[in-house]
């Protein structure tokens, strides 16, 4: 079965300019290319290296989609949910729907000036449930190494259950976040 990963999204704003200068910050992300295109047109791919949005504008083009009207959100996945927070307020934009998935990602969606609505999205450990599990994790593995002094009593708290995390640690005993 082939394998795929989404290389560009293609999407028509009002003023490819102000986008892409907005992804640039809330992104890090640089432009890749810009110039005339289809339809008297002009176009600004903005991303990195191996992905990049596509920012199209012509005469035409007039914004104010409605949700769902070409199509449903874009997700962008950051490392640090307030700071990408910081810079869709500082462009005037309203963020919404905050939410964490139990286990899974942070994030909050927003509407461009065009309408297009964007989920940003961390599995960063900057989330909350994150630093409390690893915080609880770390606690609990350095109380397991002082109670344990004998090499028996060792073994046994590294035999204890361990929940894996999405960020890559373990925690001991399945403890909760």
């Amino acid at each position: 079965m082939p394998q795929a990963k989404l290389e560009h999204a293609n999407l028509t704003v009002t003023n490819p300019q102000r986008s892409a200068a907005f992804f640039q910050q809330l992104c890090g992300w640089h432009i890749r290319w810009e110039g005339p295109s289809m339809g008297n047109g002009y176009t600004i791919h903005v991303g990195s290296e191996t992905d990049y949005l596509s920012l199209y504008t012509n005469d035409t083009a007039k914004g104010g989609f409605s949700k769902g009207q070409p199509l449903n959100h874009v997700a962008l996945q950051v490392d640090d949910l307030a700071a990408a927070r910081k810079v869709v307020v500082d462009a005037g934009l309203e963020p919404f729907s905050d939410g964490t998935y139990d286990p899974g990602p942070s994030s909050f969606y927003f509407f461009d000036w065009d309408g297009i609505e964007f989920e940003i999205v961390s599995y960063g450990m900057r989330s909350s449930c994150a630093s409390r599990c690893l915080t609880a994790h770390q606690s609990a593995e350095n109380a397991d190494e002082t109670k344990a002094s004998t090499p028996k009593k060792r073994a046994n708290a590294r035999s204890q259950p361990r929940l894996t995390l999405y960020d890559g640690t373990t925690s001991m005993r399945g403890i909760p976040c």
